[in-house]
């Protein structure tokens, strides 16, 4: 079996926060998820007494949807989807009819097909459908949270900036990866290229051993990852993230072009549960830090951290023209790309009609 997390909601959706500090093996948009395609599908249902969802009184749906039990891919319970796991956790997908698995045991180049084949019905990589729907699969992403994906540089004690990396080494995923792109793209703006070691691996587990033993000196992570690896090399911190790169339309989901045709009401409750669960964590993040603790392994300062963090880049509105491009510019440097990149390319893989309509009716305006 797949390796899974289905979070099914109880009688009541709260969450009790949890402190422990266990080390939490997610990544970021296109990273390898690191979980063995044997493991048992977990389940947890919700109990004790934090505020939840959008409304605790409403009725799940007003209408039976034509699919409520959907399975969404994720590479690893990540920053990236954590506006996934605060949408089912605060029990938004319930409330909006859906029953939704999220599964971390399909490898993320690996989704396009899935979709198609309909072994998934989606995928929270943005980064990895635009490429497949270069390339020809009939895929389309239906909704970005962000403008910016949650990775941040930390390095270990004594280092400030990127400056005082030269000569040493940074650890991340793949070249072709989004934290792999990221990071070649934070280096070559600061006249750095070829002044930084960089050690790209394909898993986060791989990735957090290797800084954590010291054998890098950096690594550019997801969020949570960065904020569990610190706890296991003291002195180590945060030093950027990554907003002084171009916006791009991020944390987000796709589908297979025939599932959007074939299931609308269900891409509209997607796009619907995720818009909510983003909006709770910018606008009413003591709402989301009792899911956001529980989940990331984080303790309650931790959470308000995380949640600071993720704040600053989500946007609910959808993509613009100006974003297409800056992922058009990224992408024609990944090396070995084969792909022509231009803004009308990426914008083929996406479809937010929906998106501006939920905004609307929810009355949110940013």
């Amino acid at each position: 079996m797949t390796k899974t997390r289905k979070w099914l909601a109880g009688t009541s959706l709260g969450l009790a926060v949890a402190l422990s500090a266990a080390a939490c093996s997610s990544s970021g948009s296109d990273s390898s998820s690191t979980g063995s395609s044997n493991t048992p599908q977990t389940s947890a249902s919700t109990s004790g007494g934090a505020t939840t969802g959008p409304s605790e009184s409403s009725s799940a749906a007003a209408q039976p949807l034509s699919k409520s039990k959907i399975t969404i891919a994720v590479p690893g319970i990540s920053a990236a989807s954590a506006f996934l796991v605060v949408a089912d956790q605060a029990g938004i997908f319930k409330e909006n009819g859906l029953e939704v698995t999220l599964n971390e045991g399909v490898k993320p180049p690996d989704t396009p097909a899935a979709m198609i084949k309909g072994s998934i019905d989606g995928a929270s990589l943005t980064g990895t459908a635009t490429k497949a729907s270069a390339k020809g699969i009939d895929v389309v992403n239906i909704v970005s949270t962000a403008t910016h994906e949650p990775f941040v540089l930390v390095a270990a004690e004594g280092i400030k900036s990127l400056n005082d990396l030269v000569g040493k080494s940074i650890v991340t995923s793949s070249p072709t990866n989004t934290p792999g792109t990221q990071t070649a793209a934070l280096l070559r703006n600061a006249g750095l290229t070829g002044k930084v070691k960089v050690v790209g691996l394909t898993s986060t587990a791989a990735e957090s051993a290797f800084f954590v033993s010291k054998q890098a000196d950096a690594e550019y992570v997801a969020l949570n990852q960065a904020m569990n690896d610190i706890k296991k090399r003291p002195g180590s911190t945060i030093i950027m993230d990554n907003s002084s790169l171009p916006t791009e339309p991020s944390d987000g989901v796709a589908v297979a072009r025939s599932f959007l045709n074939d299931h609308p009401d269900v891409v509209k409750a997607i796009v619907k549960s995720c818009l909510q669960a983003a909006h709770m964590m910018r606008d009413e993040p003591d709402k989301a830090a009792p899911f956001v603790a529980k989940v990331f392994n984080l303790d309650p300062d931790e959470a308000k951290q995380f949640l600071q963090y993720q704040a600053k880049n989500i946007v609910l509105t959808p993509p613009t023209e100006k974003e297409f491009a800056n992922v058009a510019e990224e992408y024609s440097k990944i090396p070995g790309s084969d792909v022509q990149w231009t803004p009308d390319v990426v914008a083929k893989a996406w479809d937010t009609s929906f998106q501006t309509e939920i905004l609307k009716d929810l009355g949110y305006t940013s």
